[in-house]
């Protein structure tokens, strides 16, 4: 060993460790208060019984790794990417003294708390409440930010074309959401029950793109849109995400979208009276160990392929299987309930072996684990044509489209024997996720119907027929309209 480059070694080990020692003394915490005033300065700020009035002069106190606390009460305003990154092991914290008595209300601007950019924040127990905001979101952390936590607090009452309680956006990645509420997030939360378009869409619990985060513990309910949307609208990565231990209920037409990436894991979770059970797309997903109950059509939806679907309780459901149109998945030691709506569901797990108690998937998808339960409905094709099924029912046949010269389309088909309503779905085939241009409709009692189309995009469609046996096989065609 050279004893010059030991010595050197030691006097910069010594170096940065000198360099350290004043940063982490020098973290400070700072008070606001609605009995205090914005004359203090932040070293009157520093002893609670000087603190600053608002929100924001508290904030701009702030340096990183400092700690600010803020005192029951109502504040009319909002925080716009004012708080300086922490680093690792030191985050700067805005908290709340008591969890959900500090209610940031704003009255004017789009966001409640947001973050640009910046890292190692924590914001704990504050409930953002929108309500004064026509077109608002509580909480927006975007710009690659990371390691941020939002945690004990609350989302309520965001509203506009992208009204989601929270959203992280642009490839933010190691993030935490912990043990929070977000409800009431959209125009008018609960109105969009069958036919779904437009900016109600986009009012989610939560919108989280980006890799590595952790959603957990949290309570998402009464939103316009999904509870839970997994999903980067860019094209970027959205993997290795972690959704685990929620409840998620009270969502007229959807409650859960895992729309695209890789091995995200959905598990732990509950999700209960909403429209539709949760709907997993992308690529090799995992989920497992969730209850799933009380939910309007399939207990789960599957799409795109080689999922791992295991160990999932799903009672009380309109129908007692999941609906399987991927590929490749492995679906194995599911338990079902009766179909129908009931009350909640025992604490039960699943049983061993194969799936047990109800359908296993409708579709083509393919299962492994020695599934014993009845047939499938359903049938799915590729790129056209009409699938097969098992089901009484047959596929509709002759789809035709026609554009109306007002930007509008109308679709018809053939009515199916023994049917009694029919399931639409229209996909906008440029991004492959549902949103604003594409529409669902379900239990509709005609065979034409009419929305509205962007004009040079190609659009996939799909109908099947129903009846109370359940859902049958469906007819594929696209159209464009110029």
């Amino acid at each position: 060993m050279n004893p010059v480059n030991t010595l050197v070694g030691r006097r910069l080990l010594t170096l940065v460790l000198f360099m350290l020692i004043p940063a982490l003394a020098q973290a400070s915490t700072y008070y606001v208060s609605i009995y205090g005033s914005d004359y203090n300065s932040c070293d009157d700020a520093q002893s609670p019984y000087s603190p600053k009035r608002s929100v924001t002069a508290g904030v701009a106190c702030l340096r990183g790794s400092d700690t600010l606390t803020i005192g029951d009460g109502i504040y009319y305003e909002n925080v716009f990417n004012a708080i300086p990154s922490g680093w690792w092991g030191a985050p700067t914290i805005v908290r709340a003294e008591n969890r959900n008595g500090v209610i940031l209300r704003p009255t004017s601007y789009y966001i409640g708390f947001a973050i640009d950019g910046q890292s190692h924040i924590t914001i704990d127990g504050i409930d953002v409440d929108m309500i004064h905001v026509g077109d608002g979101q509580p909480y927006y952390v975007h710009g690659g930010a990371h390691h941020i936590t939002l945690q004990n607090g609350t989302a309520r009452n965001g509203s506009g074309t992208y009204g989601s309680g929270i959203e992280f956006e642009g490839g933010t990645s190691d993030n935490q959401i912990l043990n929070m509420d977000s409800y009431n997030n959209g125009w008018s939360p609960g109105t969009c029950a069958t036919w779904c378009s437009g900016s109600s869409f986009f009012a989610h619990g939560i919108y989280l793109s980006g890799d590595r985060n952790i959603i957990d513990g949290n309570r998402f309910y009464n939103n316009s849109g999904f509870g839970i949307h997994v999903y980067n609208g860019s094209g970027g990565g959205v993997d290795y995400n972690v959704v685990r231990n929620n409840e998620i209920y009270g969502h007229a037409s959807r409650s859960v979208i895992i729309a695209s990436g890789y091995q995200n894991q959905f598990y732990n979770n509950t999700v209960h009276d909403n429209g539709m059970g949760p709907f997993i797309m992308g690529y090799s997903q995992i989920v497992t160990g969730n209850r799933m109950w009380g939910n309007g059509y399939y207990c789960m939806f599957l799409f795109e392929s080689a999922h791992w679907i295991e160990n999932n309780y799903c009672d009380s459901n309109d129908f007692a299987s999941i609906y399987n149109e991927g590929t490749a998945s492995t679906i194995v030691n599911n338990q079902f309930g009766a179909a129908g709506v009931a009350s909640a569901p025992p604490s039960g797990g699943s049983g061993a072996g194969g799936n047990t108690g109800g359908n296993n998937g409708g579709g083509s998808g393919s299962s492994s684990g020695g599934d014993t339960s009845s047939p499938a409905q359903g049938g799915s094709t590729s790129g056209g044509g009409t699938a097969t099924s098992g089901g009484p029912l047959a596929a509709p046949a002759v789809l035709v489209s026609q554009c109306n010269y007002d930007g509008t389309f109308t679709l018809s088909w053939e009515s199916v024997p023994g049917a009694d309503n029919y399931y639409v779905r229209i996909d906008y085939l440029n991004d492959n996720v549902w949103d604003s241009p594409d529409y669902y409709l379900d239990g509709y009692g005609g065979t034409v119907i009419t929305g509205s189309v962007i004009s040079g995009q190609y659009y996939g469609w799909w109908v099947h027929g129903g009846n109370s046996s359940g859902i049958g096989p469906y007819t594929w065609s696209t159209f464009i309209c110029e």
